[in-house]
């Protein structure tokens, strides 16, 4: 089966501080949630997670 690459590239500027940073956090739980009950996610989804404020960093490599 295909693998299906998927990053996110997340902004963690001061700008995100606060309100639209907890609201990104939301976000992120409730696609994982969601790519973990999808059977067919399961078995074709890598997920890779880049932050970046001034510099992209890798947080997370890329995961099943």
């Amino acid at each position: 089966m295909r693998r299906l690459p998927v990053f996110f590239i997340l902004d963690v500027t001061e700008s995100m501080v606060g309100t639209p940073l907890r609201q990104l956090e939301d976000g992120m739980e409730r696609i994982v949630r969601s790519l973990r009950t999808d059977p067919h996610a399961l078995e074709t989804v890598h997920v890779g997670v880049i932050a970046f404020a001034g510099q992209a960093r890798l947080i997370v490599p890329m995961v099943d």
